[in-house]
């Protein structure tokens, strides 16, 4: 895989619950060695450790981890098999893994570890939220709004799940409760640009043209140039009717840009459909980014952090082992 899938990888999987290798002596070792962001190191240390160590869900889980840090993606998920495997209680490994395979295209084996650890930590926001949106993903609209609204209960101030949420409702085909679902998330997150814009299409879709434009346009206060609310602008004046201003609208943004997104104006589609999301605040992430998609949501959107790349390996907290 890519380095800065990895990068992805490494934030989704620095969240959950981890558990550590038992040796002390070792353990503070591979701490310092993450301390000083030597990943390598850390890993020829644990190679050392598993030479006089029982096989243990913990290490394995942590090497994927590290291999992960290094790029080294079929290794990591090799490690990342072999936890559960020791383990079949062990959540956070079922979670490892899935979010590995499912980065690596391999979502077919990727949804089982995801809903089994989102059974098995059902209190675990990351797990609710991670599996909702692979759902999402996979056009199993009904069972995502359920995890989804799970997760929703966990943290109820995470606007990202709230814009999910929209994006599951609306392709379930329940317009108004999706558009509720994205002021949510606008109220909660009034600077992002992604939401305006869904919350504005899903406006437009239920027929309000008037007030989906005042959220475009709440992103071009601060962003003049964001071709997806002035694209999206075009289509609200398609849909009233108004054709000169859309063709108007719409040459603005060729300007701005000769080859924008595609869009399709036989219907109200975006231009641009973002999904965004957020690892739920804490010591080991940063805060996030958007990342442009088209207007089928993504599950790697969906689980990115961005920015991970400033963060010290050592800002991976681990936490104590799940009962």
């Amino acid at each position: 895989m890519r380095f800065t899938l990895f990068l992805l990888f490494v934030a989704a999987i620095g969240v959950a619950q981890t558990r550590r290798t038992a040796n002390p002596v070792r353990r503070a070792e591979v701490d310092a060695m993450k301390v000083t962001g030597d990943a390598a190191a850390a890993v020829a240390k644990l190679e050392q450790l598993e030479q006089t160590s029982k096989p243990s869900a913990a290490l394995e889980d942590e090497m994927g981890f590290l291999l992960a840090v290094l790029n080294r993606g079929p290794e990591a998920i090799d490690r990342f098999r072999k936890a559960p495997a020791i383990d079949p209680n062990f959540a956070a490994a079922h979670y490892h893994l899935g979010v590995a395979l499912w980065l690596a295209g391999n979502h077919q084996e990727a949804v089982p570890s995801l809903e089994k650890a989102a059974r098995m930590g059902p209190k675990i926001f990351d797990y609710r939220y991670r599996y909702g949106a692979a759902l999402t993903e996979l056009a199993r609209f009904t069972d995502a709004a359920t995890e989804l609204k799970a997760a929703i209960e966990l943290q109820a101030n995470n606007a990202a799940t709230w814009n999910q949420l929209g994006i599951a409702l609306q392709r379930q085909g329940d317009p108004k409760s999706a558009a509720e679902a994205y002021s949510k998330a606008v109220g909660l997150e009034p600077r992002n640009s992604d939401f305006h814009n869904n919350y504005g299409l899903m406006l437009l879709e239920t027929g309000a043209p008037e007030q989906a434009i005042a959220q475009f346009q709440a992103v071009l206060a601060s962003d003049p140039r964001n071709q997806g609310s002035l694209g999206n602008i075009g289509l609200a004046y398609l849909n009233q009717g108004n054709l000169r201003k859309a063709i108007e609208q719409f040459e603005h943004v060729l300007q701005l840009d000769p080859l924008p997104p595609p869009f399709n104006t036989t219907s109200a589609s975006p231009i641009s459909r973002r999904t965004t999301s957020q690892m739920p605040r804490c010591t080991c992430i940063a805060p996030p980014s958007s990342i442009r998609e088209s207007p089928k949501p993504t599950i790697l959107s969906a689980w990115s952090t961005g920015r991970m790349a400033s963060l010290p390996m050592s800002s991976v907290k681990c936490a104590p082992p799940s009962p």
